[in-house]
């Protein structure tokens, strides 16, 4: 599953998302990191499917893969920030909001609540 797996990843990486995804088709038993290789795979290409993915595992309570998914993004915007800002409160991670919030108005965007 492993080689499988790092498979997946590189093709998903290397936004060869049709190569990933037969792979991903052709085996029988998916694991956490078979499903996170492709969504991370589609999510690459699109800010809003970042913001998407953050608050979606934010809302589960996955804050080290929500942190994870941001850092990879090359330029994130206003409501991915939001998304993760928001997230860090609900899951009682005060400590990282200022880090956040300061690191977001150096990129030049302003918290608007």
């Amino acid at each position: 599953m492993f080689v499988v797996n790092g498979l997946i990843t590189c093709y998903a990486r290397l936004e060869e998302l049709g190569l990933a995804r037969k792979l991903f088709d052709q085996v029988q038993e998916r694991d956490i990191v078979s499903w996170n290789s492709m969504i991370a795979g589609y999510s690459q290409c699109d800010g809003i499917s970042y913001g998407c993915m953050i608050f979606g595992y934010m809302n589960h309570g996955f804050v080290d893969e929500a942190l994870e998914l941001f850092r990879e993004m090359k330029n994130p915007g206003l409501s991915t920030w939001n998304s993760l800002i928001s997230g860090l409160v609900q899951n009682n991670h005060h400590g990282c909001v200022r880090e956040f919030l300061h690191e977001m108005q150096v990129m030049g965007f302003k918290p608007n609540s």
